[in-house]
């Protein structure tokens, strides 16, 4: 049987529905706790990309209005280096979080 241009396209679409129902579902016997912690870290997330974003842009605007060689060296290294110790310290940061979100839900589990 040949599938309309309509079922062809809404086809792969037609169980969304169902999967997110399950999902929510699934998603809520993790507990609120767990839920919490997840925004936290999203929270985190977001806030280091902007973070990040400022730099750029601040290197970018330096990197724009420099005339000299040496200096755009400078600003260049100077840019690797906060990345690269902002990047490790958020690292950190994110593996920290997680470890906690992991023993705070197993101990939620044990404790049910």
């Amino acid at each position: 049987m040949t599938k309309t241009k309509t079922e062809a396209t809404t086809a792969p679409f037609a169980s969304f529905g169902t999967m997110q129902a399950e999902g929510f579902e699934r998603f809520s016997l993790l507990g609120a706790a767990f839920v919490e912690s997840m925004g936290q870290l999203n929270k985190e997330f977001v806030r280091f990309v902007g973070e990040r974003l400022q730099e750029d842009v601040k290197t970018q605007h330096a990197l724009m209005q420099c005339r000299d060689v040496g200096k755009l060296s400078e600003i260049q290294a100077d840019f690797i280096k906060t990345a690269f110790d902002q990047y490790a310290a958020e690292t950190g940061t994110m593996v920290e979080m997680s470890m906690k979100i992991v023993e705070e839900s197993l101990a939620n589990k044990k404790e049910n």
